[in-house]
């Protein structure tokens, strides 16, 4: 039976989570923003057909997507619940496979392009006055092959080793100099079409050569194992659990395009060209609010990568309410504001003819009420993905992806247009119903073990006393928290020649890291979690300032008696106090 005592407050891991937050939606915010830039230039600067090539290659940029997901968030994942759990060796496997197999994947791929370039376009499209420059097109883009792939790769893992500032860099980087290359080689170089893949490729060239900031950094934690490399079978393991992870937000990106090209069909067959109008405005709001939806999630998987790993689950109660919330409101701003003006939304998009208008005005609105349940469905696949339900987060990511199909083609029958729009908010319905119920399932069945919709295991907890509490680091405040500390400890029954040392090691630690990470005064705060085992007492001690040194000669680690064990730990930007009493 767990006893559980919570003082805890939410601070700490909401700092946390803004200071994830607001570099992740730069980086969503960059590359959505790049794509629809970067068509426009292209169709101003050389035509329709241009912009038409561009697009028909679209498929070929989401495969390397899709490698650089599957590799880069499932390996990054992995390593940050490998970091909760002080497994470092085994996050320095995972580091290593997902390196190799970037690289490696990236110059097969390359390959493949290069000799079977031909066939490549003929498959991207049957329009023979396109073939040539969706060719010109691709054929600069095959060299950049590795580039983009390993960049958008290596990014997650920048996050996890708590370089989130620096991965926001590489992308922001890669495509402003995207951008600005494009008017340079499509300009006074006359490059052609040529020139907008060549730009795309120098992009992500400087953006690699920021990499080399990181790759060169002492502060890194995350190192490269020859010996994960020359054990193939380790290896294998390894990325057969890579790949396992990132499945569900790989088949997010495969089920986006094969429910585009769908719906294309069924809305060109109800509602013929201001239908497609109406869709792609539709699409681009959606891309829209994409970029907090994204950034969202991904800005919570890390840390609820490292708390789910430390068995941390008020931790991560606390961080998936905040990416909730975050959600939520972005959803429902956006929704109420296509819901009032989708007139001069489709003003926006240059959608001026009046038929277009009258079917743009309901689908804008019909479609907008899904935006909310897209933003639950998406965070679902990522929280669930992220605590090693990857089963379960790829069934989330299939319904959602494809349930909206055979829904829009029943509705568009009875409904018309109207139908497709409806058929989006079903879909999530569906989606969500399905969720719920597996949880409700699940919860009912073992009611021991999920006390919650999150789905985390308490039996790991086994039979444990536990004492959770915030404190601040100024001076003043701290002293006033000793006497709360030693009442809570009081409170969980620790026999008392235990419960004398513990008290002290863990005020002397609170003493130490207060004033060794928040060295000039600042206000700070630090989460302290008790655990009190048959066997053993461990009081873990986080904060996000500027660590302590716990060299053998520091006066923390001199202070404490032989019986307790001290260790120290650091993860996405947070540094842990660890002690061990026997």
């Amino acid at each position: 039976m767990i006893r559980h005592i919570n003082n805890r407050k939410s601070t700490l891991l909401d700092n946390k989570y803004w200071e994830f937050f607001i570099p992740t939606i730069l980086m969503a915010m960059t590359l959505t923003m790049s794509v629809v830039v970067d068509a426009v230039i292209v169709g101003n600067m050389l035509g329709s057909e241009a912009l038409a090539a561009v697009n028909l290659v679209m498929p070929v940029i989401m495969i390397y997507n899709t490698v650089a997901v599957s590799l880069g968030m499932g390996g990054a994942t992995l390593i940050s619940v490998a970091k909760g759990r002080r497994q470092g060796e085994y996050a320095n496997d995972i580091f290593t496979v997902v390196l190799i197999g970037l690289f490696s994947v990236s110059f097969l791929l390359l390959a493949c392009q290069e000799l079977f370039l031909v066939d490549i376009t003929k498959i991207l499209t049957r329009e023979p006055s396109l073939r040539p420059l969706v060719s010109a097109y691709l054929h600069v883009l095959v060299y950049g092959t590795p580039l983009i792939i390993i960049v958008l790769g290596l990014v997650y893992s920048l996050r996890i080793d708590g370089r989130v500032k620096l991965a926001s860099t590489v992308l922001i980087a890669s495509n402003l100099v995207n951008l600005v290359l494009d008017l340079v080689y499509m300009g006074p170089m006359k490059l052609g079409i040529a020139g907008s893949s060549l730009a795309t490729v120098s992009g992500y060239a400087v953006g690699a050569g920021f990499l080399f900031v990181y790759i060169f950094s002492n502060k890194r934690t995350l190192r490269f194992s020859v010996s994960t490399l020359l054990r193939l079978p380790k290896f294998g393991r390894c990325l057969l659990r890579i790949l396992s992870t990132g499945t569900p937000a790989a088949m997010g990106s495969i089920l986006v395009t094969i429910k585009i090209l769908c719906i294309n069909h069924i809305v060109l067959a109800v509602a013929g060209k201001s239908g497609m109008v109406a869709f792609s405005v539709c699409l681009s709001c959606l891309s829209f609010v994409s970029m907090f939806i994204s950034g969202a999630a991904q800005a919570m998987t890390p840390i609820v990568g490292v708390l789910y790993g430390e068995n941390d689950y008020t931790g991560v109660h606390f961080v998936v309410l905040r990416a909730a919330k975050t959600l939520l409101v972005s959803s429902v701003l956006v929704t109420l504001l296509l819901e009032c003006v989708p007139g001069i939304v489709l003003q926006m998009f240059g959608v001026h003819h009046p038929a277009d208008i009258a079917e743009g005005i309901p689908a804008i609105r019909l479609f907008s009420l899904s935006l909310v349940g897209t933003s639950i469905t998406f965070l679902s696949i990522y929280y669930f993905m992220t605590i090693g339900r990857t089963k379960f987060s790829t069934v989330i990511s299939m319904v959602e992806g494809l349930s909206v199909i055979p829904i829009a083609l029943t509705l568009s029958q009875l409904w018309g247009s109207a139908g497709v729009w409806i058929a989006f908010s079903m879909a999530e319905i569906v989606t969500i119903s399905m969720i719920v119920t597996c949880c409700i399932y699940l919860m009912r069945k073992s009611p021991e073990a999920y006390k919650s919709p999150l789905l985390l295991d308490r039996r790991i907890l086994g039979d444990t006393r536990i004492l959770e509490t915030t404190i601040t680091s100024s001076n003043e405040l701290r002293e006033g928290a000793r006497e709360g500390i030693a009442g809570l400890l009081d409170s969980l029954e620790i026999k008392q020649e235990k419960l004398e040392m513990i008290r002290k090691a863990v005020i002397k630690a609170v003493d130490d890291v207060a004033e060794q990470a928040y060295p000039q005064g600042e206000r700070g705060y630090l989460d302290l979690l008790v655990r009190v085992y048959d066997d053993r007492i461990v009081a873990s001690l986080r904060d996000n300032g500027m660590g302590v040194d716990l060299s053998g000669n520091s006066f923390l680690s001199q202070s404490l008696p032989d019986s307790v064990k001290i260790e120290q730990a650091q993860a996405i930007g947070f540094n842990t106090i660890t002690l061990t009493s026997q």
